[in-house]
């Protein structure tokens, strides 16, 4: 049974959601989120601080989601840059493809300061890739091979949105995966033979439920 705590914040991240949906990140305020749903501003900063940790929190649970599904149709001897590159397919298909997701994920994108907290949500797989395929590289390496890699993305990603770059979904995620692989130091051929098996798989999968607003 939820206590009265988890109710509320489960309806201020639902209300904060719908409106990051509907009307955009910019234009949602932690004011109105309060205001619709008849709470004081206090309480609901009691349960996120700020507008970032509830943005934050969407991409950590879309993740969540995405993972789990893939774990029911993935082999489990398969590593995680497979269930990366399939991720890969599954995550960005679903935001580009609807107008209201690419518009929120494009102003997360091109926001300084929610941009550098999202990153906190998706860098596990950073520790996946050095362990699955034993960089031996220092922190400062990893912490700047990091950086190349979410500056690289984000650029791609920015300019893709703004249609400088014209390619279909598909193969967007075959070129922002290959070169992410590419910084990360992994072997080219397990880049690519990797890439179209989890392509494979991603086409097989039902993806009916899975939301990230």
């Amino acid at each position: 049974m939820q206590t009265k705590g988890h109710i509320t914040r489960n309806n201020i991240y639902r209300c904060a959601k719908r409106s990051f949906y509907n009307v955009s990140y910019k234009s949602t305020t932690l004011t109105k989120i309060a205001k619709e749903l008849n709470i004081s501003l206090g309480n609901l900063t009691y349960y996120f601080k700020t507008k970032d940790a509830i943005a934050t929190q969407t991409f950590k649970d879309f993740l969540s989601q995405i993972y789990a599904r893939i774990n029911e149709y993935a082999q489990p001897e398969e590593k995680f840059f497979f269930r990366y590159y399939v991720h890969s397919f599954i995550y960005y298909n679903i935001i580009l493809s609807d107008p209201h997701l690419k518009k929120y994920y494009y102003e997360i994108q091109s926001s300084n300061s929610i941009y550098s907290v999202v990153p906190d949500a998706v860098s596990f797989a950073y520790d996946e890739f050095v362990k699955e395929f034993k960089l031996r590289i220092t922190p400062f390496q990893y912490a700047n091979l990091k950086l190349s890699d979410l500056g690289a993305r984000r650029e791609m990603l920015l300019n893709y949105v703004e249609g400088k770059i014209l390619m279909p979904i598909d193969d967007l995620v075959f070129h922002v995966t290959a070169t992410m692989g590419r910084i990360w130091q992994i072997p080219e051929e397990d880049i690519y033979s990797t890439g179209f098996r989890a392509y494979e798989l991603y086409k097989k999968m039902d993806l009916t439920g899975l939301r990230f607003l």
